[in-house]
């Protein structure tokens, strides 16, 4: 953005140009005028481009969570979009962009009559342009888009360019056709009054899928989706990226709370027992809720990149698992997860368990959060004896066994690395202190309805079947975002894989389970 190079050109005109009116031709000022107008009504054009239309030609798609509510109207848009249509579609939106880059070279141009002095202005302006883009970048960023929002940042940047456009105009030495060239500009700053100030919450309405709220922040933005489940959903680029609970789940809801909050592994490993633990990422707040009622439990940090999206889940969180933002053991960190952890490593800090609450890797900006590095490091946070819980894809399996040299999963949402030896017990143990969580068929307020299990099946890895593995997932080579082309010339295994859509029967010990009596 040159938005402070405009306003800056002009204050400092004697010094990159001198008398500016004696030096530019007046046509030059038409294409000044008409780039900005150009730009403007071409911007507005793009945030006025209906969201069907982009469904139309498969530019718009929703992950599968979200793609609930459209999946009656629009079953196609489920899923990953085409790399090919997403740019050909990002290229025809950015078009506005390329009128108001070529304003760079006009000013340039006006700027300079002889060519002997062509380098020295061209440096000048050159140093205006950028330090104008990278003040531009950080007001907008930190400051615009928290306070005013997208639409309204979107209408005070042509309105900035305007006035400099303006100013431009009233430096002009030669004033025939001033007001015609006036009228255009004025054409391209009323544009500015057009733009929608709540774009998400009118552009992304398709079947079900109505957006309610927004919350636009430093990280992105984040908008608000009903159901009409028991949860609200949380959207970050039509990415379900958390949900909030507006209501408890009914019985037909298939949600238990021991699928959760990790009881099954306490079961397997009669010895863990978390006191302090650190979940990457928010999500839905009931398994920091679910956790809350196991009594030895002392500490609960929550890292989460997104401010929105934190704000977000509690405003529209309405049922007891709210209680997560009140209960002193938990504490909400706003951060970057990788960040967080490679501090609190410097720190000396520790935990007994690691909870890596993103679901979806493939996306651009979260598969860091599962190289074989970073399993590394959070391998280093962990106690002796301490868990890494991740999501069970084939993925995860291969990057983790390469650090850890081992894998447990309980047949449900989570896969654990031991930070230690695995040793596999005779029995499943419900002691008394994980009682009430393990029955617990609702995140721990449904202590009512206990379902007597005999056996909990586990299955141990402690290297990887030559089925299951995967190309390794690292800093330098991100298998989970760069899937699509590497899939296509099918040299690889998906990493996407979860682990309950495959048979592993052979690899599952059966233990069964003993109940201490109360």
């Amino acid at each position: 953005m040159m938005l402070c190079a405009y306003l800056c050109l002009m204050s400092f005109g004697q010094y990159i140009g001198g008398n500016l009116a004696d030096r530019f031709s007046s046509q030059l000022y038409y294409v000044v005028v008409g780039l900005f107008s150009a730009g403007s009504i071409l911007f507005l054009a793009a945030l006025k481009f209906p969201s069907s239309w982009a469904a139309s030609i498969g530019a718009l798609r929703f992950s599968s969570f979200n793609g609930q509510l459209i999946s009656d109207d629009y079953p196609e848009l489920i899923g990953d979009p085409s790399p090919i249509t997403a740019l050909l579609f990002s290229l025809l939106i950015m078009i506005s962009v390329i009128p108001w880059t070529g304003l760079f070279p006009v000013m340039f141009r006006l700027i300079t009559d002889r060519i002997e002095i062509a380098g020295n202005r061209f440096a000048r302006i050159y140093s205006l342009y950028t330090v104008g883009n990278v003040i531009g970048a950080f007001v907008c960023g930190i400051f615009m888009l928290p306070i005013i929002g997208t639409g309204r940042s979107a209408i005070l940047t042509i309105l900035i360019v305007g006035i400099g456009v303006i100013i431009l105009l009233l430096h002009e030495g030669n004033k025939k056709y001033f007001y015609q060239k006036l009228s255009v500009s004025i054409i391209g700053i009323f544009t500015a009054f057009l733009i929608p100030t709540d774009y998400y919450s009118k552009a992304f309405n398709l079947g079900k899928y109505n957006v309610i709220d927004v919350f636009e922040g430093q990280t992105g933005v984040a908008t608000v989706v009903p159901t009409s489940r028991f949860y609200t959903i949380i959207d970050m680029n039509r990415t379900a990226s958390a949900s909030a609970m507006n209501a408890n789940p009914q019985t037909l809801d298939v949600y238990q709370a021991w699928r959760w909050n990790h009881t099954e592994l306490m079961a397997f490993d009669h010895q863990f027992r978390p006191q302090e633990i650190l979940i990457i990422g928010i999500g839905h707040a009931y398994l920091i809720y679910a956790m809350l009622d196991l009594p030895f439990v002392k500490k609960i940090t929550v890292v989460d990149i997104s401010e929105e999206v934190t704000k977000a889940v509690k405003k529209y969180t309405t049922t007891s698992v709210k209680k997560i933002f009140t209960d002193p053991r938990v504490e909400i960190v706003i951060a970057d997860g990788r960040r967080y952890v490679q501090s609190a490593i410097k720190k000396g800090q520790k935990f007994d368990l690691i909870q890596n609450k993103i679901n979806e890797p493939w996306h651009a900006g979260s598969s860091n959060l599962f190289t074989e590095e970073f399993f590394a490091e959070e391998k280093s946070l962990l106690r002796p004896g301490g868990y890494l819980s991740t999501r069970p894809l084939i993925g995860h399996l291969t990057d983790g066994l390469k650090i850890f040299g081992n894998a447990i999963w309980g047949g449900y949402y989570h896969m654990y690395f031991k930070n230690g030896k695995v040793i596999e017990p005779k029995s499943a143990n419900i002691t008394e202190d994980i009682q009430k969580a393990w029955f617990a068929s609702l995140p721990g307020i449904d202590d009512e309805n206990r379902i007597l299990r005999n056996k909990l099946s586990i299955t141990i890895f402690n290297n990887v079947p030559a089925e299951l593995k995967t190309d390794p997932n690292t800093d330098d080579k991100p298998t989970f975002e760069y899937y699509f082309l590497r899939k296509l010339l099918g040299t690889w295994i998906s990493p996407r894989v979860e682990l309950w859509n495959l048979d592993l029967k052979k690899y599952k010990i059966d233990l069964p389970v003993r109940y201490t009596p109360l």
